[in-house]
C-alpha cells in the first residue's frame, strides 16, 4: 500500500469516529430530553381538565351569585383618543 492511500485512511477513520461520537452525543442528549419532558406536573397533565372546571364554576357563579358578575361589569368611562 503506498504512503498515500495510507494517509488517505487514516482520515477517513477519523471523520468516522467524530461521526460515531457526534451520533452518541445526540442520542444521549435525546435520552435526557424524553426524561425531562416526561416529568409533566399533574396540572400540565390534566390542564384541559382546569379549564373546564373553572368555565363551569363560572357559569354556576353568574347562575348563583349574581351580585359578582354586577359587581365585575362595572361601566369604566374610557376616554376616546379622537377627542383629543
Amino acid at each position: 500500500m503506498c504512503r498515500g492511500t495510507f494517509f488517505v485512511l487514516q482520515i477517513f477513520k477519523r471523520y468516522i469516529d467524530k461521526s460515531k461520537m457526534e451520533k452518541t452525543r445526540i442520542e444521549e442528549k435525546q435520552t435526557d430530553n424524553r426524561q425531562s419532558n416526561s416529568g409533566i406536573s399533574i396540572f400540565q397533565k390534566y390542564l384541559t381538565v382546569w379549564v373546564i372546571l373553572c368555565m363551569i364554576v363560572g357559569v354556576l357563579i353568574g347562575k348563583f351569585l349574581p351580585a359578582i358578575p354586577a359587581f365585575l361589569n362595572l361601566d369604566y368611562d374610557i376616554p376616546d383618543d379622537d377627542e383629543g
